[in-house]
C-alpha cells in the first residue's frame, strides 16, 4: 500500500466560522423559535452532533453568516480544539469562530477517512494548541496539519471496516434514549396522580447530602487517564469529560452542573469523580427519600434549576441555592413503589452504558490501527 504525504491545504477547502457581522449583543436576536440553529461545542458528543442548539433570529446574508451545510465537516478550534464531527441532519445550522468547516477533494481523501482521520490524530491537533488560560487552534495551523493519505481504494476498505461498529453504536445510543423516555413518563403519570394533600416540602438540604467536586482539570485527566467517569458541567454524555484513574464516588448519585452550562442534572450509577463544576448529591435521609425518585422529581424542574442561574456568558449557580432549593414528597411508600418499576430499567441502562463505552474504546482501537 502506498503512502502519500500531504498537506491539509492541498487535500481541502478549510473555511473558517464567524460571529455575525455588526452584531454587538448576540443575546438580543435569542428566540426559541429562531430560525438559525447556532453549533456550540457542547453539541459534539462521540464526534456527533446533537440538537440541543441555540436559536436566533438573524439573517444569513445581512450578518454574513456561515452555514454548515447537511454533510459537512465541522472541526473545534476554540476552548475544546480538536473535534470533528459531520452534520448528518441539519439544516440552518451556523458555526462561528470557534469552528472551521473543512471540504475534503474527494478524488484524494473520502470524507468519512478525513473524519477518522481527525478523530485518531486529536493529539497531534491538541499538540500544536496554545494558549494560557483555554487552548486554542488558528485556522494557519489546521491548513498546515501534514496528513498521509493511502490511495482512495485503501480509504474505501478503511471505512468498510470501521462503518458498521460506528452504526452500532448510535443503536445502542437510540435505545438509552428510549430507556429514558420510558422512566420519565413513568414517573410523570405516578406524580401526576398525586394529590397535593399527600406530600409534604422540603430542602434539598434536608434530604441530601451536597457537596462540590475536586479541582480535576482536562491537564490532570490527560494525565491520569483510567475508567472512572469524571463528571463535569458537560450538558450532554451523562456530563461525562472524560475517563479518570480514580474514583471519589459509588452507588446511585446525583449531579448537579454549577459553572458554564449551570443546572443539568444527571444521575450516576456506579463509580465515578466529579470536579469542581459540578455538585453531588448522596442520599443521606433513607426514611425520607428514595434516590431514584428524587432524581426523576429534580429532572422535571431543571428548567426551573437553571433560570436561577446568574452570569452573562458564562452562568453559574451558587451551593447555597440548590441547597435551598424545595421540592414536594409523597410518602416513602409511594417512593419505593416508582423505585421498584424502575429498577430493572436502570440495571438495563448501566448495563448499556458499559457496552456503548467498551464498544467506543474498540472503535478507537481500530481506528488507531488502521489509520496513520
Amino acid at each position: 500500500m502506498s503512502i502519500n504525504k500531504h498537506k491539509m491545504l492541498d487535500i481541502s477547502e478549510i473555511i473558517s466560522g464567524r460571529g455575525p457581522k455588526n452584531v454587538k449583543n448576540l443575546q438580543d436576536f435569542a428566540s426559541q423559535h429562531g430560525k438559525i440553529n447556532w453549533l456550540l461545542v457542547k453539541n459534539l458528543i462521540n464526534n456527533s452532533i446533537n440538537n440541543d442548539f441555540e436559536k436566533y433570529n438573524l439573517d444569513e446574508e445581512k450578518h454574513s453568516l456561515v452555514k454548515l451545510n447537511k454533510n459537512e465537516l465541522v472541526y473545534s478550534m476554540y476552548a475544546t480544539p480538536g473535534i470533528v464531527a459531520i452534520n448528518e441532519f441539519y439544516d440552518n445550522l451556523y458555526i462561528n469562530q470557534s469552528f472551521c468547516k473543512i471540504i475534503p477533494n474527494e478524488n484524494i481523501c473520502l470524507k468519512k477517512f478525513l473524519f477518522y482521520w481527525l478523530i485518531k490524530n486529536k493529539n497531534y491537533a491538541l499538540s500544536l494548541s496554545s494558549g494560557t488560560t483555554q487552548s486554542n487552534l488558528n485556522i494557519n495551523k489546521i491548513r498546515n496539519f501534514v496528513i498521509y493519505l493511502p490511495p482512495i481504494e485503501e480509504q474505501n476498505a478503511i471505512i468498510s471496516i470501521i462503518e458498521p461498529l460506528e452504526k452500532s453504536i448510535k443503536t445502542i445510543n437510540l435505545l438509552q434514549t428510549k430507556i429514558g423516555l420510558f422512566i420519565e413518563k413513568t414517573f410523570n403519570f405516578i406524580n401526576n396522580n398525586l394529590a397535593n394533600a399527600d406530600l409534604i416540602e422540603f430542602s434539598l438540604k434536608d434530604l441530601l447530602n451536597i457537596k462540590r467536586g475536586l479541582p480535576i482539570t482536562e491537564k490532570d485527566l490527560l494525565n491520569n487517564p483510567g475508567n472512572y467517569p469524571l463528571i463535569s458541567a458537560s450538558s450532554k454524555n451523562n456530563g461525562i469529560f472524560g475517563y479518570f484513574n480514580d474514583y471519589m464516588y459509588d452507588g446511585k448519585n446525583i449531579t448537579i452542573s454549577m459553572n458554564g452550562n449551570a443546572g443539568c442534572i444527571f444521575y450516576q450509577i456506579g463509580k465515578f469523580s466529579a470536579n469542581s463544576d459540578v455538585l453531588v448529591l448522596s442520599n443521606s435521609n433513607k426514611n425520607l427519600t428514595n434516590i431514584d425518585y428524587i432524581y426523576y422529581l429534580l429532572k422535571t424542574k431543571e428548567k426551573e434549576i437553571q433560570n436561577l442561574a446568574i452570569g452573562t456568558t458564562r452562568f453559574r449557580l451558587g451551593n447555597s441555592v440548590i441547597e435551598k432549593f424545595k421540592v414536594l414528597l409523597p410518602n416513602m411508600e409511594i417512593q419505593k413503589e416508582f423505585s421498584k418499576i424502575v429498577e430493572p430499567l436502570l440495571n438495563l441502562s448501566t448495563k448499556v452504558n458499559k457496552i456503548e463505552k467498551n464498544l467506543n474504546e474498540c472503535l478507537l482501537k481500530i481506528v488507531k490501527k488502521l489509520i496513520i
